[in-house]
């Protein structure tokens, strides 16, 4: 029994440090074409690059698409090498082990070929779509409908096996490869509703209701707190010295600090440097912010208007917005 336990805690392991490694060879892929990565998604049927929508075209979307079936099929090969070798010296525990690492690496390269966002079949099948109607939500759309499908159709499947055939290993992976299929294409589809209520919408476009004030770097986390976030409503800042901005502070770096240290540490201290802010333009769309926000589980993000920060942008407001938005737009079809 402790050796069945431990070559599926190793099995586990070896396939997950795959899908790192393969989602990093993804990730060179893009950054060797010049197109930054804000973010990845992993799940265990892979990895989502977080890919800017104005760096996204149809080419890159077939080429990180393929990129990575090529990867997978390799891995198999290499597997599949490795078990010939391991049975012919006799090396029946590692032959097994490596067996079960081919049958999931198959597994999973074959759940990959289905053009369903968000597999590489389907980041392929989308940018298909893409360059045919020149429409990049609706393309997204269709691939996110699939690969939902797609999802609950292993889920089904793999269900029948535990069920019907008894089958329960091979059963509860397919039907958890199908879960986590279902559930990213969702929340890409999600996304994608979202985004449209947004559409053609700049950031200049939407009255900012919050400000930014400056701060300075020298100011005490305590009086911040009492004559700023409390006395006056803000809750984010841009944190400068000697007029020139350094970083920004919002509460969620204040509540890491705890109460006793307020007196002592400047905001200075434990400000978020400029280098490493997320900030938005006033030109840039709407519908492209929320997305970088929500997969970044950013809050808030400053908006500058050339130089000058002008604002601060809410993830909560641009979700009432387009909340707003669908209801009016309910409303108008049932007028209609």
């Amino acid at each position: 029994m402790w050796r069945r336990l431990g070559l599926g805690v190793a099995t586990s392991l070896i396939f997950l440090f795959m899908l790192i490694i393969r989602q990093y060879a993804i990730i060179f892929l893009a950054l060797s074409r010049g197109i930054p990565v804000r973010s990845v998604t992993l799940y265990v049927i892979g990895g989502v690059p977080g890919i800017a929508r104005e760096f996204t075209t149809p080419i890159l979307d077939i080429l990180l698409g393929a990129a990575g079936l090529l990867f997978s099929l390799v891995v198999v090969m290499l597997f599949y090498i490795v078990y010939v070798i391991l049975v012919v010296n006799g090396s029946a525990i590692m032959a097994s082990l490596v067996s079960w690492l081919v049958y999931f690496m198959v597994l999973f390269t074959f759940f990959h070929l289905i053009p369903g966002f968000p597999m590489d079949g389907g980041r392929i099948f989308r940018a298909l779509l893409w360059r045919r109607n020149r429409d990049y939500d609706h393309s997204t759309r269709i691939a996110a409908w699939i690969g939902q499908a797609a999802g609950l159709c292993f889920i089904g499947f793999g269900l029948g096996l535990i069920v019907l055939n008894q089958r329960w290993i091979v059963g509860g992976v397919v039907a958890f490869f199908g879960w986590v299929a279902f559930i990213a294409a969702a929340k890409s589809n999600l996304m994608m509703r979202l985004r449209q209520y947004l559409l053609h919408t700049k950031l200049s476009d939407i009255v900012l209701s919050r400000e930014c004030p400056p701060i300075n770097s020298k100011v005490t986390i305590r009086q911040l707190v009492r004559d700023y976030v409390l006395a006056k409503g803000h809750y984010f800042f841009a944190v400068t010295d000697d007029g020139k901005p350094i970083g920004c502070i919002s509460p969620r770096e204040i509540r890491k600090i705890p109460k006793r240290y307020w007196d002592r540490m400047t905001v200075e201290q434990i400000c978020k440097p400029a280098t490493k802010i997320y900030r938005a333009t006033a030109e840039q769309s709407a519908a492209d912010i929320l997305e970088q926000m929500l997969d970044m589980e950013i809050e808030q993000m400053p908006v500058l208007m050339g130089n000058d920060i002008i604002g601060v942008i809410d993830r909560d407001d641009l979700l009432h917005l387009t909340r707003i938005r669908r209801e009016l737009k309910s409303l108008d079809t049932v007028n209609k």
